[in-house]
């Protein structure tokens, strides 16, 4: 039976890294094409209520086969149980965290699907929460992997690091003979030391990477305590083998699992255990990561969008008449707003502070209030007012407001400067090459998300004099989780003589995400390009979705991207040589104090 299993899932999982190198321009544009989606949903017109937004994969591999899906034990619950958990239970509980994530990435049975991982969690919890005595505790874990691990063959190519090596995995605890004894030491070695197949049932990398084997379990409720701990060892755990930036969080990684265990197992109400998902989910620092529904923390959503500028919240559309756009939000509920700001930041994920406030003030039109009391500032007057707007499926007739945008057509005409916008699409594209090399400068607004991918290879041919090399991507090696192996990438441009030697000006912010900011790093190697802006959103690399129990979809980074020679990118952002901020004063005349200077730049 398990040689039938081995031949069927190898057929539909097998997956090299060979074939990964062939790949990987296809999964480059995938990963381009799909975060487009996103960031198309994000930025959609009219607020909404996400309560009815499946963002569930559905899965296109058919794993009946598997013997994990066989077992149905705990469909209907967990049924685990525990009150009154004193320190020792707590480290138990700690240990099993680590013990059962790393024999579920690495023990070649629960890789070849033979188990239910999750429910065999369910089946430990009890027994373990019944010592306390640390030998005894162990001996028990000991006997678990031995019944499991008679099988295990050992690895004749181990793995051995190289300068492709770019992510280490973390796994020197699994030594610690103090905490675990002489034998369980030796039985975790066992697993990390046995040969795994080249396909994973938890990690799928057909098409761009996915986690097919991982269950969401859409009708288990926050109540289930097993279920809550299960959320939280197994979030924990993928970010723990599957995130290439885990040693960039600014709490360390174990620091995290210490500090949310109690608060998993044992939450005031359901409000709390919402928020210390979020919470939880935010500790990546990852401006690709995030957690959905919204509408399990906040049900309502009034009809306007926000924007942070010079610590003020400002009204950048609405579809009311009662914000108008340009308004400078003061208090909400008699209360100063960036109090609230400071109180809701802890559930946001982003890479760095100044997205993680933008992204914060983005989601103040999420409430659960049905009324709001605001206090505002409206052409230089001070007034107080309602918000009752909540839920629209479209805008009030006659309401909708936006700032009108200053034309810089002229001045741009003056200094025969080609504005080029990053989301150009490819006709207006092709419409203007031919005159690009007869401009006395260009602007590339970078301040957004590429809508194709010619337009880096249009670009690039035309602004480099040879071809060139613009980051490092390092992708996970399944049979080694937690570790990250640099792939080749493709160079852009082409040897080219007559490139165009003048002034090139790249514009960013923090709407430059992802693959937005791999445009920048193409185009920051052309010889005359000066990058002016501010700090952009410092998450690149391909996102992938991942299931957590009771519906909930999370999302992080899963490719390590660097400048070449490994620099960092990540939560620092672009190289930037000129910085400046957007301000107040000229937004609301609907100009640009980054597209100015971007002008002034070019002589």
């Amino acid at each position: 039976m398990r040689n039938e299993l081995k031949e069927h899932s190898t057929c539909r999982l097998k997956n090299t890294f060979n074939q990964i190198f062939m790949k990987v321009k296809l999964i480059i544009l995938l990963v381009v094409l799909f975060s487009k989606t996103i960031s198309v949903l994000s930025q959609q017109d009219l607020p909404y209520d996400d309560s009815g937004v499946d963002l569930e994969f559905t899965d296109t591999i058919d794993k009946h086969s598997f013997n994990a899906d066989m077992d149905h034990e705990f469909d209907n619950g967990s049924m685990i149980s525990l009150s009154s958990i004193n320190e020792m239970q707590i480290e138990s509980l700690r240990v099993l965290a680590k013990v059962w994530g790393f024999v579920k990435y690495y023990h070649p049975e629960v890789v070849r699907g033979n188990y239910q991982w999750d429910y065999e969690l369910f089946r430990v919890i009890p027994q373990i929460m019944q010592f306390d005595d640390t030998r005894e505790r162990n001996q028990y874990l000991t006997d678990w992997l031995r019944k499991m691990n008679t099988n295990l063959q050992p690895d004749e190519n181990p793995l051995i690091f190289t300068a492709e090596s770019y992510v280490i995995p973390q796994l020197d605890w699994i030594n610690d003979d103090t905490l675990f004894g002489v034998d369980l030491v030796m039985e975790l070695n066992r697993i990390k030391n046995s040969k795994r197949p080249d396909y994973h049932y938890y990690i799928s990398l057909e098409g761009g990477y996915s986690f097919d084997g991982e269950k969401n379990y859409p009708h288990i409720t926050w109540e289930d305590q097993g279920y809550r701990i299960l959320s939280l060892f197994r979030f924990w755990n993928v970010i723990e083998y599957c995130f290439p930036y885990r040693d960039l969080t600014d709490l360390d990684w174990d620091r995290v699992l210490e500090k949310y265990l109690r608060s998993f197992i044992e939450p005031e109400n359901e409000t709390d255990y919402y928020k210390n998902l979020f919470a939880l989910t935010a500790e990546i620092n990852d401006s690709h990561g995030w957690i959905r529904p919204f509408s399990a923390l906040k049900k309502n959503v009034f009809a306007a969008l926000f924007l942070y500028l010079e610590d003020k919240m400002v009204v950048r559309k609405s579809y009311t008449c009662q914000l108008k756009a340009g308004d400078i939000i003061l208090k909400i509920n008699d209360r100063d707003v960036n109090d609230i700001i400071d109180e809701r930041i802890a559930l946001v994920c982003a890479s760095n502070e100044s997205r993680r406030k933008n992204f914060t003030v983005e989601e103040m039109n999420r409430w659960n209030e049905d009324s709001l009391k605001i206090v505002v500032v409206r052409d230089n007057d001070t007034i107080s007012t309602y918000l009752t707007d909540f839920n629209l499926r479209e805008p009030i007739p006659s309401c909708f407001s936006e700032i009108p945008a200053y034309d810089y057509q002229n001045e741009l005409a003056k200094k025969n400067i080609l504005y080029i916008p990053i989301g150009i699409s490819e006709e207006p594209l092709a419409a203007i090459e031919d005159s690009i090399m007869y401009s006395d400068g260009i602007i590339l607004d970078c301040r957004g998300y590429p809508a194709h991918e010619s337009f880096y290879y249009t670009m690039s041919d035309i602004l480099f004099p040879d071809s060139v090399s613009h980051l490092d991507i390092a992708l996970l090696d399944i049979q080694h989780p937690g570790h990250f192996r640099l792939i080749p990438q493709p160079t852009w441009g082409r040897k080219n003589p007559d490139y165009y030697k003048k002034q090139v000006i790249i514009l960013v912010d923090g709407s430059t995400q992802s693959a937005a900011e791999t445009v920048v790093m193409i185009f920051q190697q052309a010889p005359n390009s000066i990058t002016v802006g501010s700090q952009s959103s410092a998450a690149n690399g391909g996102a992938v979705h991942y299931l957590l129990p009771g519906n909930f979809t999370t999302r992080f980074t899963m490719q390590g991207a660097y400048y070449p020679n490994k620099g960092q990118l990540q939560r620092i952002g672009v190289k930037i040589d000129v910085p400046i901020s957007r301000s107040i004063s000229l937004y609301l005349q609907g100009r640009d104090d980054q597209l100015e200077k971007a002008i002034e730049l070019i002589n």
